[in-house]
């Protein structure tokens, strides 16, 4: 690929300068250097041609419309690559910044979540006492048989918890 613009490259150097000694020529031009004049329009014809078919080789290049703007307002072309680098650069930092912000808010929204579930699936009797230690006392002093039985009575209530008393053991 860097031999067809290589080649290009060289037919380009080769028109400027002949259309820069064509120049010379007009400027002091002599009847005696016709010769010379139209010697130098041949070359200049050669020159296009051969930039021709340089361009039959380069048909699937495109170039963005910046970049001649960035001719035309004489800055280096040069820059238009670096200045889409660093605007590429911004975004990416731009949508870096996005990803984690979401990742973060996924994480807390996760942790919410789960803190939501764990309380949701508690019993509401053991809900309303979570968390001021009543409901390790008020489910120690349950026993077992009276649960099941609570349980079967009326499934999805709390069971009344009957607390032993020292002498029933």
């Amino acid at each position: 690929m860097a031999e067809k613009f290589d080649h290009l490259e060289e037919h380009l150097e080769k028109f400027v300068e002949n259309i820069r000694q064509l120049g010379i020529i007009v400027s002091d031009f002599q009847p005696s250097s016709q010769a010379g004049l139209n010697q130098k329009l041949n070359f200049i014809v050669t020159g296009l041609q051969d930039i021709d078919k340089c361009r039959q080789q380069l048909h699937d290049i495109t170039v963005p419309l910046e970049v001649f703007e960035y001719i035309d307002q004489g800055r280096n072309p040069q820059l238009y690559t670096k200045e889409c680098l660093e605007r590429a650069l911004a975004r990416n930092e731009q949508v870096k910044g996005k990803i984690d912000t979401m990742k973060a808010s996924l994480v807390v929204l996760s942790e919410n979540n789960h803190a939501h579930r764990q309380h949701t699936w508690m019993p509401s009797c053991v809900r309303g006492l979570e968390g001021t230690g009543a409901a390790e006392e008020k489910n120690a002093g349950v026993h077992s048989e009276e649960v099941e039985a609570s349980q079967e009575a009326a499934p999805g209530s709390c069971p009344r918890p009957v607390l032993a008393e020292a002498g029933d053991e």
